[in-house]
Parts: C-alpha cells; sequence; structure tokens
C-alpha cells in the first residue's frame, strides 16, 4: 500500500498593500446586527473541490471558488491564476496578494473549466502562472463572467470574525463567499473532521482560503466553514472549521467579496451617504471650546508647514534671497490645502 502524501499547505500568498480606493461593504450597505444571527445556517456549497497540488496558484483557486459561487459553472483555477499573474506582472509561480486576485474576476472575467483543460495535472506551476502559455482565445471567453465590483469585507462594527459572518448572512440569498488569507499552521492540515485547534503550530507560510456562509456551533461557540484547495482528502471533504479566536489571530491578509454593483453607482452611493452623515460643524470663536480648536488648528498648521519647509530647503540650493521668495509662494499655499485636505480636516474631526 503507498504511503499516504503529506501535505505542505501555504507558501506564498502575499501581503495586499494598503490602498484607500478599497471600498469596504460598510461604506455601501447596512451592517445587520450580531443578534439577527441564527446559530446554525448554510446557503452554498461548493461546486468543486479543487487541489493545488505543489503550486502556488491559492489565489487562482481562491477567486475561481468565488465567481463559481456567482456563476453556478466550474472555472479554471490555473487560468484565474495566469490572469492574476499579468496584472501583477509578473509570470512566475510565486504567489500573488488578494486584491490584484480579486482584480482579475473584474479586468478579465474567468473561464470555465470545460473550455480550457490546462491545469495542474497536466503541467508545472511555472507553466501555468504565465499567461502566454494559454491559447489566445481565453480571454475572449472570460469576457462573459466579468464581476463588477469588489469590496472590503473585514470592516464594519465588529472583529474581523464577526464581520465576516455578519456580512455572509446579509447577503445570503446571493451565495456569497468570502475571498482571504491565512497564515496556514502545520498542525491544522489533518485536523479531525476539518476542525481547526486553537494551538499554535508553526506556521508553513500564507495561504489564499475563501470563507462560505456556512456557521455550525461547535462545543458551544461559533465555527464558519472554509474552503481549501488540496482535494477532499484532508479535512471535513477539503473544507475545515474555524472559530473566533483562530479568524482574529490567524486571518490577517485582509478579506474580500464580490458584489454586481457599477463603479459610478459605488461613488453615487457613497457620496450621498457621506453627505448624510457628516452634519456641517460650525464654531465660534469667541467661546472656550472655539478657541480650543481655533489653537489646535494654529498648531496643526505651523507645525505641517514647517515639516514641508524643511523638506523643500533641503531639497534646492537657493542662491539669493528673491529665488527663495519665489519658491515659497506656491510652496506655502500647497501647504495649506494639503493641510485642509489632511490633518486640519482630522482636527476639526476630532473635536465633532
Amino acid at each position: 500500500m503507498p504511503k499516504k502524501r503529506l501535505l505542505r499547505i501555504g507558501g506564498n500568498l502575499k501581503r495586499t498593500p494598503p490602498d484607500n480606493r478599497d471600498f469596504g461593504l460598510v461604506d455601501i450597505f447596512l451592517q445587520p446586527d450580531l443578534s439577527e444571527i441564527p446559530n446554525e445556517w448554510s446557503f452554498w456549497k461548493p461546486l468543486e473541490i479543487k487541489d493545488q497540488k505543489g503550486t502556488q496558484e491559492c489565489t487562482g483557486h481562491g477567486v475561481a471558488a468565488a465567481i463559481e459561487a456567482h456563476e453556478g459553472v466550474i472555472i479554471n483555477p490555473s487560468a484565474q491564476y495566469a490572469f492574476i499573474k499579468d496584472i501583477a506582472d509578473d509570470p512566475t509561480d510565486s504567489g500573488a496578494n488578494l486584491r490584484d486576485a480579486m482584480k482579475s474576476g473584474l479586468d478579465y472575467g474567468a473561464v470555465e473549466k470545460k473550455d480550457c483543460d490546462l491545469g495542474v495535472d497536466n503541467h508545472n506551476g511555472s507553466f501555468l502562472a504565465d499567461l502566454a502559455n494559454y491559447p489566445p482565445e481565453i480571454i475572449e471567453k472570460a469576457k462573459p463572467h466579468k464581476q463588477l465590483s469588489y469590496f472590503n469585507a473585514t470592516r464594519g462594527r465588529y472583529n474581523r470574525f464577526d464581520n465576516f459572518r455578519t456580512w455572509l448572512w446579509y447577503f445570503r440569498n446571493d451565495k456569497p463567499v468570502i475571498v482571504t488569507g491565512v497564515g496556514w499552521r502545520e498542525n491544522w492540515t489533518y485536523a479531525e473532521d476539518g476542525i481547526i485547534p486553537e494551538d499554535q503550530g508553526d506556521i508553513t507560510g500564507g495561504h489564499c482560503v475563501v470563507i462560505l456562509p456556512e456557521q455550525r456551533i461547535i462545543n458551544g461557540e461559533p465555527y464558519l466553514k472554509i474552503q481549501n484547495s488540496y482535494n477532499t482528502d484532508v479535512g471535513d471533504k477539503g473544507c475545515f472549521w474555524v472559530n473566533q479566536k483562530v479568524v482574529k489571530r490567524d486571518f490577517t491578509f485582509g478579506g474580500y467579496i464580490y458584489r454586481d454593483l457599477e463603479p459610478e453607482k459605488i461613488k453615487q452611493i457613497i457620496n450621498q451617504k457621506t453627505m448624510a452623515e457628516e452634519p456641517s460643524v460650525k464654531y465660534q470663536f469667541n467661546t472656550e471650546e472655539g478657541n480650543k480648536v481655533f489653537k489646535s488648528l494654529l498648531l496643526s498648521l505651523g507645525g505641517f508647514v514647517l515639516v514641508k519647509l524643511i523638506e523643500l530647503l533641503g531639497q534646492y540650493d537657493f542662491g539669493n534671497f528673491t529665488s527663495l521668495i519665489a519658491a515659497l509662494s506656491p510652496f506655502l499655499i500647497n501647504s495649506v490645502r494639503l493641510w485642509l485636505q489632511g490633518q486640519g480636516a482630522d482636527v476639526l474631526a476630532k473635536k465633532k
């Protein structure tokens, strides 16, 4: 009898760089209260548990699973990984970050498995990561499954675990899944019944998984179900169960969800919400509170301009007083403008 292959899950999922253009679900939708969520529920079963084998294409598998839930068809995860790597401008099997992964669904769409047979069963990771190795027609075949938008699902009124489950509950009729990342621990891979223990085993690397819209009470507390990409031989038929402690500690790569909202509609909703939620603030500067705000503004503005001035003087060699004044005039105007957009706005916000 052949010896069972021991899996090493986790590898090169990369950290997602910060970007204030990442809209959160909480920026658009009304997050439900935890009290509204039942103890146990299930709204989606994966169409297929895949196997990434020895490749680093976990992000391709995560996005493929998310699009499968939306579109109701089986997606080729290797082609999805090639789309992701093309966005990253890195055609090597070296992993990717979640934002590039989610963008692949918007920029390219997804190729159905029946329309492309390239995958881990017939090629290695280096071959599959390079979009140039695929038939050119997959670009057109992917377009019908383009996604409209994606949102950050980690943000909200609660901790990461509770934000995840409240958003999954909110979109329960749309078969939502959250594409996320975790520092996978070696003692999780063969966890009994797929119930991930709280013990802190060694981290084997960053790994992309998806959180399914399914919650179960285990040992008296809620657990969420995650879909992995290492076939059905591990966990609970290829899936695992995680509780709040594990998610808060180890699911630190972010989390995103696809929604069918046009970018222009998103901007319109956010602008309307901002106008409705941010009342104008007026201060009378002959009052004690007004004087405090005025002093805070002056100190903030003075410090900001001083820092910018030092930066400017360090960059240029001014030959005479006239050239110094000529350079400082637009500099001071620009500094005040930047301050009003940043620190000045923060000072006023803190005084609300």
